[in-house]
């Protein structure tokens, strides 16, 4: 007995040591297949306790069995989790925190191992101070998310997102109906995402509260260095004139971009597109990168190729294979002639040595700011991650200085906000600029030379060494079993050289990779890329605004009020996606686009580099001051296979493809140009290159009013309609009509046919919804329509002072009363449809009660008619009747029934007409006004009656009457009684 109590007192003092220490002690349910079920509050709490330690949720399976309220616990966080986690189809809400700490979520961190799916979470998280990595389901992902959704509202500082605040792994199928709030990085579903993110839908709004301070937020993600592909955003994005970098999609794209839709607004100050706020290229430059590579590291193998084949051939031409004796003498001169090329191609590499002339300048004025930085000890970790930098130029290849130049030039960027405000001696930063622009042209100039160079000797080598295998094949094809010995060593030669042939062709392949073929880019989902993505939604902004992105280029300074685009952009890149990896393809727009100030257009709204390829728009462009287009505001890149169809607004540089391009070839529009300032074209406002463009519109020349013929025609629309080419856009243009943000109907109409009916929307409670009136009564361009919900009218009058006829009921402000007087009546035997005498007696009956039934209303009724009334007295019907009709109708309205008030000062009887009969109508007067009801659409007629003054009605004179006769019965009665009494007294 005293060892049993022994071994049960150790047990608890084991399991006290455990709770002392804090170690995790799992005391929740599992299954019989070894999986973790919570089932409860407090099973939840124990599961986040033990995942403190990452190892207890290493291939650990965890299921949710039913729905949970955490509301009021505190440590309801999980910090780590490794495994994989089910939630069922079931919610975990109350997840409403006020944290203090960095990364958190309902799960802090889900490491590369973790997978969550089928879990619903509602809450609320706010961050104190400037938090970094903020989500409502996880702060930081690494695994797999998928199928979840997340409701509530999250606020914190960067790096924030409903579903992660970063995500490095794999988010899908998931959604998002929360408010997002943050500074840095802010999306609908994750703030930052170096992962990919897929099929994930946004119906929250993001950073819709003004924040001056805002960089980078969108529908899906703030920033994309990763993939996005298929996602929706209907969430309103932004605050109009306040943030930066703001997308529908994403604020900021250093990724891949595809499939993606936007159907909300999307505002914000500057770069602000439908899709993307601002896109970054990526460095590319490959021709003559390529070629540099494959020469510099594989001449040595060219020549050891050549030497091994040589010596083949030789080795056989001494056995006795002497048919190869002037093959011997065509190698010998190959190989000697291409080392001379390579050797010449190599010596034309001065271009290296001027730019490490440029490397220590940049040095050597970085040192000289070293000295000014005292007390500045984070811009003194910037300076030396720039020299390290600028080192590492001298130690890599050349082939490798394109990775370094992107590097150096965020490095740099970085560099001039620290000087925004402080006064340097000398001109320090400008040189460190100019430096940099002499360095970054020396590198592309020099790759552009190389591949030029490398062009002619490459084509050279494939030409000669298809010969020389052509001749080794004629040799082997005949020839006999003599050269048996050596046949086998002559099939090896012809194989190196079918090698050498292969590397030359790929890199001279690589030279004609172009913007004409993308597919090889798309499939690899290289960054730089934003394709085959669409806008419905309104987007405007101060500055840089598109349809589908905002700013095409690098983010060379953190000053984001700079109004001047860097004058790099110009320089270093060209109109040519050969060197930059900078496109956005086969991407629609019909959303309005609209600038306070400078650069709007239906794609892009401001560029300095790369493509815009196979885009088209159909949605309304405005430019307040500068720089309108239909595809892009400004771009100094190429605009190729492009459409644009709509209005297009600008004080100055208006055009139907671009306000001012450097390159616009093989375009079509059809635009109108509402401009009265300088530099205004059907193609384009201002335009350096242009081939094979098509316009319609007879009012303006293609560029700046002057059309030049190999640069633009103008073609009739029915000529532009034989096109094949020709968008599905201009054919049946769409209108989308959109209310509370979602489609209600869409509808395609033929270019310049009119505007059909809209459709009808429900009304609730006293408020109808009220579609905005489109410009003009014919359809020219696919546009978007919205609206807003408006009070419903009461009350609805005529035009008269004061009105003749007032209509009550629930009216839109489109509705209008219409009174129109009908030729006097002819009144038919009975009006009612039966002989007045036949009917005195019952209307005088009725009338008692109607009287009676007023009378308790304080109103007088005067329902019956003037024949009924004359019948009851005459016996017949009246000699004569006035009386006036008219038709009342309401228009743009469903109401079948209304109460009219009509002007009549005169007392008298309305009779409506009901199915072809004319019929009493119950009224009542109201002041200068005859009250009753009418069918919308219906008729009446009003019929004076007779001046009875002061017995205005039968119920007067039958009062009268009555009172007549009771006074003679009471005379009588009172005459009985004298004569009565007389009697008695003479008796």
């Amino acid at each position: 007995m005293r060892k049993k109590i022994r071994r049960i007192l150790t047990a608890a003092a084991l399991l006290l040591v455990l709770l002392v220490s804090g170690l995790p002690v799992s005391n929740l349910t599992k299954a019989a297949d070894g999986i973790l079920e919570i089932r409860s509050k407090e099973d939840w709490l124990r599961f986040a306790k033990n995942c403190r330690l990452d190892a207890y949720s290493e291939g650990l399976q965890v299921e949710l069995k039913t729905d949970l309220d955490l509301t009021g616990e505190a440590e309801i966080m999980v910090p780590v989790f490794c495994g994989t986690f089910n939630g069922g189809g079931h919610a975990v809400s109350g997840v409403w925190l006020e944290v203090t700490t960095d990364t958190t979520g309902l799960f802090r961190v889900l490491e590369g191992t973790a997978a969550v799916s089928g879990l619903k979470v509602y809450g609320g998280i706010k961050a104190e101070t400037e938090r970094k990595t903020a989500g409502i389901l996880c702060g930081e992902n690494n695994g797999t998310v998928r199928n979840c959704k997340v409701y509530g509202y999250l606020k914190s500082y960067e790096d924030v997102g409903s579903v992660a605040g970063k995500n490095y792994g794999t988010i899908e199928n998931c959604s998002s109906e929360a408010q997002i709030e943050g500074t840095y990085r802010t999306g609908g579903i994750s703030g930052t995402n170096e992962g990919v993110l897929t099929n994930c839908q946004n119906y929250g709004s993001v950073n819709p509260e003004a924040n001056e301070a805002a960089v980078n937020a969108g529908g899906i993600a703030g920033l994309n260095a990763g993939e996005i592909v298929s996602c929706i955003n209907s969430g309103n994005i932004g605050y109009l004139h306040t943030g930066y970098n703001v997308g529908g999609i994403c604020g900021m794209n250093r990724g891949f971009l595809e499939g993606c839709k936007n159907t909300a607004k999307v505002y914000g100050r500057r770069d602000v597109g439908g899709i993307a706020g601002q896109m970054e290229p990526s460095f590319r430059l490959e021709y003559g990168k390529n070629a540099m590579q494959l020469l510099n590291n594989n001449i040595s193998g060219f020549s050891d190729s050549l030497n091994n084949a040589m010596a083949v051939i030789e080795d056989a031409f001494n056995q006795g294979a002497y048919g190869l004796n002037d093959l011997v003498w065509q190698i010998n001169t190959f190989a000697y002639g291409l080392s001379d090329s390579v050797s010449w191609l190599f010596d034309q590499t001065d271009w290296t040595n001027d730019a490490k002339g440029y490397i220590d300048l940049i040095r050597s004025e970085l040192e000289q700011l070293k000295e000014s930085l005292a007390g500045r000890g984070e811009v003194g970790d910037l300076t030396v991650r720039i020299e390290g930098l600028l080192d590492s130029f001298i130690e890599v290849d050349p082939s490798l200085w394109d990775g370094k130049l992107e590097e150096l030039s965020q490095l740099l960027g970085q560099l001039t906000l620290y000087f925004e405000d402080v006064p340097i001696p000398g001109d320090h930063i400008g040189n460190i600029s100019r430096a940099f622009r002499a360095l970054a042209e020396t590198v592309i100039t020099g790759f552009q030379s190389f591949g030029d160079n490398s062009t002619s000797i490459l084509e050279d080598t494939v030409s000669q060494l298809s010969g020389l295998r052509g001749s080794l094949s004629d040799f082997l094809s005949n020839t006999g079993e003599e050269i048996s010995a050596v046949r086998g060593s002559v099939s090896d030669a012809l194989n190196a050289l079918s090698a050498l042939q292969a590397s030359a062709q790929d890199v001279l392949d690589g030279k004609n990779s172009d913007t004409e073929d993308l597919s090889d880019q798309i499939a690899a989902k290289e960054n730089g890329m934003l394709i085959t993505s669409e806008n419905f939604g309104e987007v405007s902004a101060d500055y840089n605004v598109g349809g589908v992105l905002g700013n095409l280029s690098a983010e060379l300074s953190m000053d984001q009020e700079s109004q001047a685009a860097p004058s790099l952009d110009d320089l270093l890149f060209t109109d040519t996606t050969l060197f930059v990896r900078a496109t956005v393809h086969a991407c629609r727009s019909n959303g309005s686009v609209s600038a306070k100030y400078d650069y709007a257009g239906g794609i892009c709204g401001y560029g300095t580099r790369g493509a815009v390829l196979n885009c088209e728009n159909s949605g309304n462009v405005q430019a307040e001051r500068g720089y309108a287009g239909g595809l892009a505001g400004r771009f100094r890149g190429t605009i190729k296979n492009g459409a644009s169809i709509g209005k297009v607004s600008s004080q100055t540089y208006a055009g139907g493809i671009a306000g001012e391009a450097k390159t616009i070839n093989a375009c079509m529009t059809i635009p109108e140009i509402d401009s009265d300032g300088a530099n205004c074209g059907a193609i384009a406002g201002a335009l350096d290159l242009g081939n094979g463009n098509l316009y319609v519109n007879d009012a303006l020349g293609a560029v700046n009013g002057i059309t030049y013929q190999e640069v633009a025609q103008e073609v009739s629309y029915e000529t532009m309609l034989k096109n094949p080419l020709i968008p599905q856009s201009f054919r049946n243009l769409t209108l989308r009509f959109v209310a509370d943000g979602k489609e209600v109907e869409r509808i395609m109409v033929p270019y310049g046919d009119p505007y059909p009916e809209f459709p009808k929307e429900e009304a609730r409670d006293d408020e109808y919804w009220s579609w905005d009136k489109p410009d003009g009564d014919r359809v020219y361009k696919s546009e978007t329509i919205s609206g807003s919900w408006k009070k419903m009218i009461k009350t609805l009058s005529t035009d008269e002072d004061p009105p003749e006829f007032l209509a009550e009921g629930q009216f839109t402000d489109n509705a209008k009363l219409i009174a129109e007087k009908l030729p006097s009546p002819v009144f038919p035997e009975a009006l009612t449809g039966t002989k007045p005498q036949d009917k005195a007696a019952e209307t005088v009956q009725d009338e008692s009660k109607t009287e009676s039934q007023d009378s308790a209303d304080g109103q007088k009724n005067l329902t019956g008619s003037a024949k009924d009334i004359s019948a009851a007295i005459t016996g017949g019907a009246p000699s004569e009747l006035s009386g006036e009709s008219y038709q009342i109708s309401i228009e743009n309205s469903d109401a079948e029934e209304i109460t009219l008030r009509y002007l009549q000062e005169e007392d008298g009887w309305i009779y409506v007409n009901a199915d072809g009969k004319m019929q009493k109508a119950d009224i009542k007067r109201d002041g200068k006004y005859l009250v009753f009801p009418i069918r919308n659409g219906g008729e009446f007629t009003f019929v004076k009656g007779y001046d009875l003054s002061p017995l205005k009605s039968w119920w007067d004179i039958r009062l009268w009457v009555n009172a007549a006769l009771a006074l003679a019965a009471i005379i009588a009665v009172i005459a009985g009684l004298l004569i009565s009494k007389k009697k008695k007294k003479e008796s």
